[in-house]
């Protein structure tokens, strides 16, 4: 296994662990009115996810920079596909925690991509 994959799986296992217990706080005394168990199931479901993409991100990036760039995107289109997915599934099947569940998948979403570009771009600059 590649070091810098590993490194990678390290800090993304090490951030779903952090979120997961400052959303559970969180949730749990401070917003009580909009806790709901699903929410242990986010970080993890993202953490897959981000974990399977930026492996697919890491060999492509072995090839031409180029077709990189149109990967990256697709993988990022397809990801963005999935989640909308997931998004309309879980809304319609639990409209009842509607609004916590679309504003911790928000503030996921947000952290988990902001973590994979940071470190999609980390790896780029030092494999040249």
């Amino acid at each position: 296994m590649d070091t810098g994959f590993k490194n990678f799986s390290i800090l993304l296992f090490l951030l779903t662990v952090v979120l997961t217990l400052i959303g559970f706080l969180v949730m749990k005394y401070f917003a009580a009115d909009y806790y709901y168990s699903g929410f242990l199931f986010l970080p993890f479901l993202l953490f897959v996810i981000t974990l399977g993409v930026h492996r697919y991100l890491i060999i492509a990036s072995q090839g031409d920079n180029k077709k990189f760039t149109y990967k990256f995107l697709g993988a990022t289109g397809i990801k963005m596909l999935a989640y909308l997915i997931l998004i309309v599934i879980y809304l319609l099947l639990d409209r009842e925690h509607a609004v916590p569940f679309l504003i911790c998948f928000l503030i996921l979403y947000v952290l988990y991509s902001f973590f994979e570009v940071l470190s999609v771009l980390k790896y780029l600059k030092n494999k040249k």
